[in-house]
């Protein structure tokens, strides 16, 4: 959920809102949509996390230690995420709808908001590619645990 909603998000939801409502009302949206993503973004990485170690000692040495360190990378950058939410929304003023105090503060922190999202977003899918390559994975190895019908002949 978290990885397509992301994708989808960015992609989508937020140039469509930017068309229709302007960027300012768009980033009422957004700053509230995110945390929900954040909080989506800290279970993916568990889970990923988890897998990891539960397929651990029948994984390839390079792709497990490449999958963790993804995983932890993503919890790193959410935690910078969680860091710098507030910062920036302390900026915004939605009553008077406009950005208050240094805009260009704001503007530096929004930036590195999204540079810390799209580098978790990559660590996801460099993650995702190891676990779709790595032959010990559940669902590259599903087919070969079955046993064949020819064996008890």
């Amino acid at each position: 959920m978290w990885f397509g909603g992301f994708g989808f998000y960015v992609s989508f939801v937020v140039p469509i809102g930017n068309e229709v409502f302007g960027s300012f009302e768009q980033g009422l949206v957004t700053r509230r949509a995110t945390l929900w993503l954040n909080y989506l973004g800290v279970l993916a990485a568990v889970l990923m996390i988890t897998d990891s170690i539960l397929t651990w000692k029948k994984s390839q040495s390079r792709i497990r230690y490449v999958q963790i360190s993804c995983a932890i990378f993503m919890l790193a950058m959410l935690a910078a995420l969680f860091v710098l939410h507030p910062q920036i929304d302390a900026y915004v003023d939605a009553e008077l709808g406009e950005i208050k105090g240094d805009y260009e503060q704001f503007y530096w922190l929004h930036r590195l908001y999204l540079w810390a999202s799209s580098f978790q977003w990559f660590a996801a899918w460099i993650w995702l590619i190891c676990y779709l390559v790595n032959p010990m994975t559940t669902i590259a190895n599903a087919g070969s645990n079955a046993k064949s019908p020819n064996k008890n002949i």
